[in-house]
């Protein structure tokens, strides 16, 4: 199929179609929070029928409230009248969305209605975390390190260290203990050519 055919298949394709090739949850709400318009994705992800769906209240069906969710991001762009992007973040729904309102205007300027965008951001969350709690970590090891007497006692022959007791330990062991620094284990260049003399090295 050439470009020209394929932009000729797009323009002719319904909107309905497109509506529902969307993955992320979509729905549009009227200014009183009902429900009139949603996506096969969401209709996916709740389990439910569009026709269950229409004509109900957006906080009932989504946060199982009979009031709007603290945080609603429809509230805050019916105040403002622009869009507004919110995490919401309900026990209820069981998984972190990322929601964007965006108004939809008559041809007077006056506010109509309000088209939901939901995206699960799960996974996202899950490497804010995991980056937060490296961050502690690298946090807590430099703190312990700056906190030495500033003169680790290392033998020069076997390269254990003294730890705060005056007992001798191997090094690794002394660093996963005190600053949770895990060890793997290599062999550089020069130790390589010592133990196998005569032996090509290669990357």
């Amino acid at each position: 199929m050439s470009s020209k055919q394929a932009l000729a298949s797009i323009q002719n394709f319904d909107i309905e179609n497109i509506f529902n090739s969307i993955s992320d949850y979509v729905s549009v709400h009227d200014r009183d929070f009902r429900i009139v318009r949603v996506n096969s994705a969401l209709c996916a992800f709740l389990g439910r029928r569009e026709e269950e769906l229409i004509g109900n209240l957006c906080y009932s069906v989504f946060h199982n409230r009979e009031s709007n969710w603290p945080n609603c991001p429809q509230v805050r762009l019916c105040k403002e009248i622009r869009p507004v992007t919110e995490l919401v973040d309900d026990e209820h729904i069981g998984m972190p969305l990322l929601v964007t309102c965006s108004p939809v205007h008559d041809e007077n300027g006056e506010l109509l209605g309000v088209v939901h965008i939901a995206r699960n951001v799960t996974q996202e969350q899950q490497q804010m975390h995991e980056a937060d709690e490296t961050i502690a970590e690298l946090r807590r090891t430099l703190s312990w390190l700056k906190g030495l007497d500033g003169i680790l006692t290392i033998c020069s022959s076997c390269k254990n260290i003294r730890n705060q007791d005056g007992d001798w330990e191997r090094i690794e062991k002394f660093m996963t203990d005190n600053a949770g620094v895990l060890f793997s284990h290599g062999m550089c260049p020069g130790c390589f050519r010592k133990l196998f003399p005569g032996v090509s090295l290669r990357n």
